[in-house]
């Protein structure tokens, strides 16, 4: 059966925590959402949605051999007694698979272990202010990203020479990276969008830090959580080091044997830093997940959405 994606309309006295908001009734610029898109994590995001919408789309996965079950938004606007009623029983349905579908087992381990595929429940999402202007940070900002960029750059070659890297070195680099977003969230972001395509590897990957930081400070994480967030994705691309250099530095398109090659980065990602005293878990998970996808067409293991780790998709991003 063919999965499709599909968008649900619900009225916002039957919104539950989990789904998706993917539309409002009217644009996100006239509400106090900062991003468009919204998963619905706590009884705060179904109060605001409740206080500036009247419905809102959400976002729904059906077999094609089921979408009489879906709402035809041509055939049945919003406010019509047909699409009343398919919500009210279309909304029960789901919420008892969704019930269903809980009390199954999951094989998404890690070495037996279960990995963390939802955010962690925080005391408070916190609300962040800059503290200085773009301006004044920007020349702080350079300093740390360049040594920052040195620290992914040497990490990377003392794992490609078998040595072991200097953990110590890439999370004070990671601090001061986190530091710099905390005081202000502009100003590291201009500086990744310079490229140098001499240091792809290492770029890519501080600027992945930066904006996963910055996603992070935007999501109230704790700073704490921001600095486990940016170190794991300091260190999310760690298993390329172990691709041949040929294929990494390939332009253009890879044939389908050198994909497979390139894929399997995430594989070494995971086993070079399980094999690193102390290695963070988190930064284990992303990784090896980076690459999953939540429809499942990611690698390398094809897992879907609630089987992806939390901070795996936080990082993908």
């Amino acid at each position: 059966m063919a999965i499709e994606r599909r968008e649900l309309i619900v009225h916002v006295s039957e919104l539950a925590l989990g789904m998706h908001v993917v539309r409002l009734d009217r644009p996100w610029l006239h509400t106090d959402f900062p991003i468009q898109g919204l998963r619905i994590a706590s009884q705060k995001d179904i109060d605001a949605l409740q206080r500036q919408c009247e419905y809102v789309f959400i976002e729904s996965t059906e077999s094609s051999q089921r979408t009489s079950r879906v709402t035809d938004l041509t055939a049945n606007p919003p406010g019509s007694s047909k699409e009343r009623r398919r919500k009210r029983m279309g909304l029960f349905a789901r919420l008892g698979k969704r019930k269903k579908s809980k009390a199954g087992k999951s094989d998404n381990t890690l070495h037996g272990k279960p990995l963390c595929t939802h955010r962690p429940k925080p005391a408070e999402r916190v609300v962040y202010h800059d503290k200085v202007p773009t301006e004044k940070e920007l020349p702080k900002a350079t300093i740390s990203y360049s040594e920052a960029k040195a620290s992914v750059s040497e990490i990377m070659e003392a794992i490609r020479i078998g040595k072991s890297p200097n953990v110590e070195r890439n999370q004070e680099a990671v601090n001061d990276i986190v530091d710099s977003v905390l005081r202000n969230k502009d100003a590291l972001l201009w500086l990744t969008k310079i490229k140098h395509k001499d240091a792809y590897t290492a770029e890519h990957s501080l600027n992945v830090c930066v904006l996963s930081a910055t996603f992070a400070r935007f999501l109230g994480h704790s700073d704490d959580e921001i600095r486990q967030i940016a170190t794991a994705a300091m260190l999310h691309d760690v298993g390329k080091s172990r691709v041949p250099s040929d294929i990494l530095n390939k332009e253009g398109r890879f044939t389908d044997e050198e994909f497979e090659i390139m894929k399997l980065h995430t594989v070494y990602g995971r086993d070079m830093l399980l094999g690193i005293n102390g290695a963070d878990r988190i930064a284990v998970d992303v990784a090896h997940s980076h690459h999953e996808r939540v429809d499942g067409s990611g690698y390398p293991r094809g897992l879907t959405d609630k089987q992806i780790p939390y901070y795996a998709k936080v990082i993908a991003l």
